[in-house]
């Protein structure tokens, strides 16, 4: 908003921030595996832990995955789950959020907030 003070901000090597908003690890931890979903139509979850870092039980905490949360969408043939990875089919690309909000907490608990599926 203030273009001098940006600029001033730049040359000192600061961000030019004015607002932000800090994410906790877990929080991190569950953009990285939307991310993962959504850029490559694909989680396997094993590999996603290891380079991350992180143990499996750590990601299910987080997370609040559990795989039978997907077994509609496999009876609708949106994803596969083999092996603890979740491979989402050319179909269920059209329905990505649906698959993601499944790894997403803070989605889980809420109603009414975010637009539906058709």
């Amino acid at each position: 908003k203030d273009l001098v003070k940006y600029m001033e901000h730049l040359r000192k090597g600061r961000l030019p921030v004015e607002k932000g908003l800090r994410i906790t690890e877990d929080q991190q931890l569950v953009r990285a595996v939307i991310e993962q979903l959504m850029c490559n139509q694909l989680l396997d979850i094993p590999v996603f832990c290891d380079e991350k870092g992180v143990d499996y039980d750590r990601f299910v905490s987080v997370t609040r995955f559990e795989p039978t949360r997907l077994d509609s969408l496999i009876k609708d043939g949106l994803v596969t789950f083999n092996n603890q990875c979740v491979n989402i089919t050319a179909t269920g690309s059209f329905f990505i959020r649906n698959v993601a909000c499944l790894f997403d907490p803070a989605y889980q608990h809420v109603t009414g907030m975010y637009s539906q599926s058709v």
